[in-house]
Parts: C-alpha cells; structure tokens; sequence
C-alpha cells in the first residue's frame, strides 16, 4: 500500500483536532460510530456475516467442504483462499487484482 504524505498544514490540523479533542465530523477522539452486525445473512454459505460501522458496509460468506487429502501430502489437510472484492465497493478496488491475489497467496502459503 502507498504511503500517505502530509503538507505541513494537514499535520497542523491533525494534531490541533487531537489536542481539542474534536474530529472534522464532530465526533470526539474516542467517541465512535454506530456498529451494527448482523450473522447468517447469505444462504448458500457455512457462515456469513455482515457489519456496519457508519457508512461502511462490508459482507462476508465462508463455504466450507471436506475433501480428501492430496496425494503428496496423505495425512494433511490443506485449506484454499478465494476472495472477490466487489468493484462497486471502491475505486481503490479497481485493477487490484494481482496485489490481492498476492496477499491471497501469501496466507495460503502460511496454512
């Protein structure tokens, strides 16, 4: 992910809100938004979930299966990843494909 740099005026902002205890919405430093969650709301799934914390809604379905073990591997189980992110979600979403098929890659490595 990108780093993010500040002008000197945003970091002078930043820290007053910090130091007056107020946010650019209102909100106090530790006040925080409404959170909402909800579970077993996809049918087809093993589980699912879907939480909401102000205007961001974000939905999650798991399947699971049981299989049988790889040849190479008999006394093993193993696990598979397939994450789709909706474009309609953001446009940061857009032609990230193979940066999150790469983080993908990397927990399946680690299971």
């Amino acid at each position: 992910m990108a780093s993010v740099v500040l002008s000197e005026a945003e970091r002078v902002y930043i820290l007053h809100g910090i130091q007056d205890d107020l946010r650019t919405d209102g909100r106090g430093c530790e006040d925080y938004r409404c959170i909402e969650v909800e579970t077993d709301v996809v049918s087809n799934t093993t589980g699912s979930a879907r939480v909401k914390i102000g205007h961001t809604d974000v939905l999650v379905g798991v399947k699971a299966e049981m299989g049988t073990p790889k040849l190479e591997r008999p006394g093993e189980g193993y696990l598979e990843f397939f994450v789709d992110c909706s474009a309609n979600a953001t446009p940061e979403f857009e032609g990230r494909g193979e940066e999150l098929g790469t983080e993908i890659f990397m927990l399946y490595k680690i299971f």
